[in-house]
């Protein structure tokens, strides 16, 4: 069986995690299945050594070059003439499709949050003209549970009637996104189906090799808590300042320099958002050096400013003992390990996420960014993380259960 994922890539360790637990589940049903990817020119090594065939655009360098150029002037005139920026869209590689994977049997979307009004109708016309060059071999689309709308654009919410129309399973992954897919489909929200992130079927495989997870094993030794704050450069943008003296960064340092002062804790900063050495462009690296840069005693802190694996992110946060963090699979990487986690949040996903764990107090807002208030939340996550590991490990086993069950539902016959 030829499956085809789409919607993943290897700087976002959210969107890597699902891509891997996509192919580890779509293995234990399918011993023979072959796994392609939709990817960037610089991901292909990566796809390759993950075992997945990568298939991306092979312009050449003057056709890149064109293309570049073409995007900063057509972004520069609508932002001139619609006073907003141009619609991001990752433009599919319909050439190199058409050679490499003429008959495919299933195509799999495992996009965290691209079918909405703040990303725009291209990149529903992408799935849309992906799902027409298979129409005839009649291959089967799921989209897995993810973060939809809202659908307030008339041109986004018909793209995407049509492109759920040709589905054979979608998912919403938490009741907001159920609720605006119920309302452009014109249906009760009962039958939207509800799961959430698959990424709790996600196996680890035992122990990772790595400088820095061993650097960090060795630190433990010392007996000291180790908190990690992992962050995400999108608040940042989001957030007023620049650089150390940005409303979230501050943030940050205050909950670190707290970390250090009131628990005698070491803290480990762990990037999720992180491009391979070929790309040169801000990630989560810029907040966690500046944090090192900024932080009180920079002594007690870890941080290796390097490329990371979704198994090394993973790793690293199996071995902290309470995670802070504003990134939504960062979150589920602790919770797997039943570490206690605190959240600062930027989208409602975060609080319905902490809730199968009963753990909503543990949210913080990104509009809520008073320091105060942000250590009074830490305070109760480090004296109730006993608790906290109990809720978890209570949910943990069920949460577990349903991702694998999702799977299960996809038809493997023809």
């Amino acid at each position: 069986m030829d499956i085809l994922i789409i919607g993943a890539n290897f700087s976002n360790k959210g969107a890597e995690a699902m891509m891997l637990t996509v192919k580890q589940q779509m293995e234990l049903r399918c011993k023979h299945a072959r796994f392609y990817m939709l990817c960037r020119g610089y991901e292909k090594n990566l796809a390759e050594n993950a075992g997945i065939v990568p298939v991306c655009n092979q312009d050449s360098g003057l056709k890149k070059n064109l293309k570049r150029f073409y995007k900063r002037a057509s972004g520069k005139m609508h932002k001139f003439f619609f006073k907003e920026n141009k619609p991001y869209v990752f433009e599919y590689p319909f050439a190199e499709l058409k050679k490499k994977i003429p008959k495919i049997n299933m195509v799999i979307d495992v996009s965290g949050f691209a079918y909405s009004d703040s990303w725009g109708e291209p990149m529903v016309r992408e799935t849309l003209k992906l799902q027409a060059l298979y129409k005839k071999e009649k291959v089967k689309f799921y989209f897995m549970p993810q973060a939809w709308g809202s659908f307030l654009k008339p041109g986004v919410a018909n793209a995407v009637i049509q492109m759920l129309a040709n589905a054979n399973r979608f998912y919403a992954r938490d009741l907001i996104s159920q609720k605006y897919l119920s309302d452009i489909l014109a249906v009760p929200t009962t039958r939207i189906p509800l799961m959430h992130d698959i990424v709790f079927a996600y196996n680890s495989n035992g122990r990772v090799a790595s400088n820095v997870v061993n650097s960090i094993e060795d630190r433990v030794a010392s007996g000291k808590l180790l908190i990690g704050i992992s962050p995400n450069l999108r608040v940042y943008e989001k957030s007023t300042g620049l650089g150390k003296e940005n409303v979230y960064l501050q943030l940050l340092l205050s909950l670190a320099n707290h970390c250090i002062r009131a628990f005698d804790a070491d803290l480990v900063f762990i990037p999720n958002e992180v491009f391979p050495p070929e790309v040169e462009a801000k990630d989560d690296r810029y907040l966690c050096r500046l944090l090192v840069e900024n932080v009180d005693h920079p002594a007690r802190c870890i941080f290796s400013d390097q490329y990371y694996s979704v198994a090394e992110i993973n790793a690293i946060i199996g071995v902290v003992d309470i995670l802070v963090s504003s990134r939504f699979h960062a979150l589920i990487f602790g919770l797997l390990h039943e570490k206690p986690v605190m959240a600062i949040s930027w989208s409602h996903k975060y609080k319905e996420l902490f809730s199968l764990f009963d753990l909503e107090d543990f949210v913080l807002e990104s509009n809520e960014l008073e320091q105060d208030g942000a250590i009074s939340v830490l305070d109760r996550v480090v004296t109730e993380k006993e608790t906290t590991k109990n809720k978890i490990k209570a949910s943990l086993p069920r949460l577990k259960a349903k991702a694998r069950e999702m799977f299960d539902e996809i038809d493997l016959s023809g």
